[in-house]
């Protein structure tokens, strides 16, 4: 999912609108797991991972610039 890429207020909506799309069960288990750990958690929520708008995107300078 390119979801970091998007305003971190826009986040949250994205990823219920894309679970309401879902048919398989095993999705939804998938949904679940990501929401708890990327939506609703206390320790990553969506304001730090968003890369909306930043011009460094990683912490790894291995995949930076040459």
């Amino acid at each position: 999912m390119a979801l970091a890429f998007l305003p971190a207020e826009h986040i949250v909506h994205e990823v219920r609108a894309s679970i309401r799309r879902f048919n398989d069960p095993r999705l939804t288990e998938l949904a679940a797991y990501f929401q708890d750990t990327w939506i609703n958690s206390t320790v990553w929520p969506p304001q730090s991972w968003s890369v909306f708008k930043e011009t460094v995107r990683t912490n790894n300078d291995v995949e930076g610039e040459a």
